[in-house]
């Protein structure tokens, strides 16, 4: 017999599929697992396993409940009892505005014999190398940093960064890394035009160069999201004009004549020291749910989520924004495999707000690509954490450095010499190491690189004081992200949430500024995503903020709890 759910929430990470249900008081009702299918070349494998592998939550047993009635998984009879009645009345006052996304109970026909049904279905994604996108702007500090924020806070995996007039070895970067998303920025509103026209003719010779994007497939939906320049059956990225508005006609001649898919918002910079970076998140996010589509199978789960699939980055800020509206200003640091991410949101204290060199979004994510505890063992090791390391932020005593660095030797180097030489090509020949560590060793050791890779990523993501002399004397100038009025710092991924620990960790790097990184205030509380549902809630928090909240109301206690 099936059971149903109202909401589910799917999201297909690079290795791990999981598969959340929730009723729509806010409760997680069950959960379920299943290994990522790329491999065996369909996604959806992957996710029908996680779905029908859903089980309870402790506790949650009579809230799963079965159907009244018995739905066959057969495509005809299914399809004869068309919408359920429950899924029109139950989800009346949710507020997706995507109608099609609305009673996709009667989609799981498709599926499987699975064991479960469901109301609505949403999904979000980093397989298949996530959003890979290359951001242009006019100089580093200003709108290309402004575009990179936005870039970030939308999930993004940044591949390429430029500033100034493109040259010829830009564009071939451009081709080399084949993009699913450009965004072009430059200039403050009404300001310099020149330097933005010359990057979109740029742009526009790789999109009238067929041979550039080969015989890549169209991604972009033509009928009602794209502006401009849409034409059918061009190939390319989409591009994302987020720069000067009195160069938007020129930019969409430009552009829109060599063939290319361009959409225009907001600028990311629109006059000095003033970012303006949600505008532009909030279309990349759409872009991606939207179009992007890029793993064998993602298409029938495109399908099943009313064609709405975001980043799975992005999912855990929406997150950090629910939350930080619902508590106090955060920080999130998701520590994975591969990397670290660093969610915050603040505007930081008024003690240092008036120093800021450059000014920094409210919400702000950075991704430490090099820092993971399992592909990334070695940088850990390389970063020299302990006492009176360079990297060392106060509250890190590198107690454990020495016998971990002995154990990542015999990781990193086949033969256990550290001086030999010969580096570990893959993860698989990591005898002592384990992307899911059983045995005490493996949990102490990936423990210890978990801690390390909090420390060093709060500290990259930080900003900083420092005193520079000037002809009217000593001034104190701060870089970077003030979170000095960070009063919660929560850590997700399994490395922190299932390993002994996490909260340790985190709480070791609640500093305040002391050490002149701006690190959370001392009295920060601490909390674990212990049941993953970061990146579900995110999802949900995108479509409907009322059920989002909802259900981080319900979860909240069991994510503070010590």
């Amino acid at each position: 017999m099936k059971r149903h759910l109202n909401v589910v929430v799917v999201e297909i990470g690079s290795t791990i599929t999981k598969a959340n249900g929730f009723m729509l008081d806010g409760t997680h009702v069950a959960q379920g697992f299943a290994l990522t299918t790329i491999s065996e070349g369909d996604v959806s494998t992957g996710m029908y396993r996680a779905l029908d592998s859903m089980r309870p939550m402790a506790g949650r047993e009579e809230l799963f409940h079965p159907l009244a009635h018995q739905v066959s998984s057969g495509h005809d009879s299914f399809h004869s009892t068309g919408e359920s009645n429950t899924s029109r009345s139950c989800l009346s006052g949710f507020n997706s505005s995507d109608a099609s996304a609305v009673c996709n109970a009667a989609a799981v026909s498709d599926a499987p014999n699975v064991s479960v049904t469901w109301d609505l279905l949403l999904a979000n994604s980093s397989a298949a190398g996530g959003l890979k996108m290359t951001v242009h702007g006019l100089t580093m500090d200003m709108t290309a940093r402004a575009a990179r924020e936005a870039s970030l806070g939308a999930g993004a995996i940044l591949r390429l960064v430029t500033a100034g007039r493109m040259k010829n070895h830009d564009l071939n970067r451009i081709r080399d890394i084949l993009p699913n998303i450009i965004l072009l920025a430059g200039g403050v509103d009404y300001g310099d035009q020149e330097t933005v026209l010359h990057n979109a003719r740029a742009l526009a010779e790789l999109f009238r160069n067929p041979e550039v994007w080969g015989n890549r497939e169209s991604r972009i939906d033509h009928q009602s999201h794209d502006r401009i320049g849409c034409i059918e059956g061009s190939s390319g990225p989409p591009v994302i004009y987020a720069g000067n508005i009195a160069a938007w006609d020129e930019i969409s001649e430009i552009l829109g004549s060599a063939g290319a898919r361009i959409r225009l918002t907001e600028n990311v910079y629109p006059a000095l020291d003033e970012l303006n970076v949600e505008p532009a998140r909030t279309e990349i996010m759409d872009v991606f749910s939207h179009h992007i589509i890029r793993a064998p199978g993602m298409g029938i789960l495109s399908e099943l989520a009313g064609g709405k699939v975001i980043p799975t980055p992005a999912a855990v800020m929406e997150t950090a924004l629910l939350l930080a509206s619902m508590e106090d200003d955060l920080m999130i640091i998701d520590v994975g495999g591969a990397t670290t991410d660093v969610h915050s949101v603040t505007d930081g204290s008024d003690a240092y707000r008036l120093h800021l060199v450059d000014p920094e979004p409210r919400a702000k994510r950075t991704v430490e690509g090099d820092l993971g505890v399992y592909v990334n063992a070695s940088v850990l090791k390389s970063a020299s954490l302990g006492r009176g390391g360079r990297n060392a932020p106060a509250g890190y005593d590198g107690s454990n450095d020495r016998s971990t660095d002995k154990a990542i030797d015999k990781v990193i180097n086949k033969s256990g010499d550290p001086h030999d030489g010969q580096s570990v090509s893959s993860a698989s020949d990591m005898p002592d190491l384990s992307a899911l560590p059983r045995t005490h060793e493996q949990k102490v050791f990936s423990s210890e690189l978990a801690s390390r890779a909090v420390a060093i990523a709060m500290t990259r993501h930080a900003g900083s004081m420092k005193d520079f002399y000037t002809p009217g004397g000593r001034r104190t100038m701060v870089r970077g992200k003030d979170l000095t009025a960070v009063k919660l710092v929560i850590g997700t991924g399994g490395a922190l949430t299932r390993l002994p620990g996490g909260r340790e960790a985190l709480s070791a790097l609640c500093t305040g500024d002391a050490t002149g990184s701006l690190m959370p205030s001392p009295d920060a509380r601490t909390g674990l995503d212990r049941d993953y549902l970061f990146s579900a809630i995110g999802t949900i928090a995108h479509h409907d903020r009322d059920m989002a909240r909802k259900c981080m109301e319900s979860y909240l206690p069991r994510l503070l709890e010590q």
